[in-house]
């Protein structure tokens, strides 16, 4: 049975085709440089289909969680600082899962072994695990001899690499996008902790003390009460700390426990693995960077360049460690860096929503338009190739017969009709 019944072929075709060439002439006026753009209320329907977003309501839903997440951390660092790193670890151990399935999805889980996730997420993480292990045991495990030491590296790390790399990587609050939130989260994260502990939040180390007493060790046998004496000063001695716990130890425990680790596991043992899967890794990203380093580490011969990138690294991480114990000293000093990359994180998630979100929202708006129009035009060729595939079909002489066929079934009628007319008039 032919779909188009062979009367209409003639007229289908004649309306399809003038429907393409009009949404072609359409569009070849839309690709001219001069443009007329109109806005205009969305209809019901339109209304309804943007409801119905499957991108808009998983925007939406993190949106919700961002949201909730924030206001919760907010007032708990202002109400209870002393005890903020409690829900810093809380978040440590979910997101970080979280993060390794989302770098997995992308092939990008070899950024895990990065120093920012093992100075800031894996560091603070243990180190607030060991303390929560501790408070709800009471069982005391061999590092608390070196707790203070250990500390004093946390700090170095939180305020120095991983609060600088907001600037370097331009971090993003975006609460809706859970990537851009996560990357924000680990690298101040850490940083809002160690001004918690320090400073008490604002109260003074004193209150952090009163409520976990001996938890971090802070200022060694100093009393609490006169570490804070001086804390409002633009410079206090008095919870004192040396220039190399903050630069040198912390150097050294990052090239023992991290760079010579990394080095062997990415370029020896992991290296032709990650190069036959297309892994991506930090240290591809600095050799394709179109800057001055990048193109010095390109002009080296292959086997010293991770040596010299890991130069680079050290050398970054013992200068920016040395603000560390700058901060250490200072109160209003390391609350205005605080104050200042959150700030950044919002600056920068502004920048991203109202200008590279929303030009990539409407690109796949656009995009699902002209999706939607060539399909159109897809379907419309193929009822045009059908109705002329009908057309052909028909064998010659069809018309007489569907002439031949009508009249044989009029004549008989109008006969019939005709003589109960003539026996009427009888």
């Amino acid at each position: 049975m032919n779909e188009y019944p062979s009367v209409d072929s003639e007229l289908l075709k004649k309306m399809v085709a003038e429907g393409i060439q009009q949404r072609r002439k359409s569009k070849d006026e839309d690709e001219q440089p001069e443009r007329t753009w109109s806005v205009r209320p969305l209809t019901q329907d339109e209304k309804k289909t943007l409801a119905r977003d499957r991108t808009l309501l998983r925007d939406s839903l993190w949106n919700t969680v961002g949201m909730s997440s924030l206001i919760t951390l907010t007032f708990v660092l202002g109400r209870w600082p002393q005890n903020f790193w409690l829900l810093h670890f809380f978040f440590m151990i979910v997101l970080l899962p979280f993060r390794y399935y989302q770098f997995k999805q992308k092939n990008e889980e070899l950024y895990l072994l990065d120093f920012c996730y093992f100075g800031g997420a894996y560091y603070s993480a243990f180190g607030t695990g060991i303390a929560l292990f501790r408070v709800t045991t009471g069982i005391k495990t061999w590092l608390v001899v070196y707790n203070g030491l250990l500390f004093k590296f946390m700090f170095a790390f939180a305020s120095g690499p991983l609060a600088i790399s907001v600037y370097l990587f331009r971090n993003s609050l975006v609460l809706f996008h859970p990537g851009f939130a996560t990357s924000v989260w680990i690298h101040t994260s850490p940083t809002v902790v160690m001004w918690a502990v320090r400073w008490g939040g604002g109260l003074g180390y004193a209150a952090f003390e009163r409520a976990w007493p001996g938890l971090a060790d802070v200022c060694g046998d100093v009393d609490p009460e006169v570490a804070d004496s001086c804390m409002l000063d633009l410079w206090c001695d008095a919870c004192p700390a040396r220039r190399r716990e903050f630069m040198v130890y912390p150097l050294c425990f990052y090239i023992v426990f991290w760079s010579i680790p990394y080095y062997l596991v990415m370029f020896h043992v992991l290296s032709d693995w990650a190069k036959r899967t297309g892994k991506s890794t930090l240290f591809q990203d600095y050799m394709a960077a179109d800057t001055s380093a990048g193109r010095f580490l390109r002009s080296l011969p292959p086997m010293v360049q991770p040596v010299v990138y890991l130069s680079f690294h050290a050398l970054h991480v013992l200068l920016s460690s040395g603000i560390g114990w700058i901060f250490w000293h200072s109160f209003p000093l390391h609350t205005a860096f605080l104050v200042v990359t959150v700030l950044t994180t919002i600056v920068n998630g502004s920048g991203y929503i109202f200008k590279v979100f929303s030009l990539r929202y409407y690109a796949e708006r656009v995009e699902a338009a002209r999706e939607a129009e060539e399909e159109a035009e897809v379907a419309a060729e193929k009822a045009v190739a059908r109705a002329d595939k009908v057309l052909a079909a028909e064998p010659k002489g069809a018309a007489r017969k569907r002439l031949a066929t009508i009249a044989a079934i009029l004549i008989p009628y109008f006969a019939v009709v005709i003589v109960i007319i003539r026996l009427e008039i009888l």
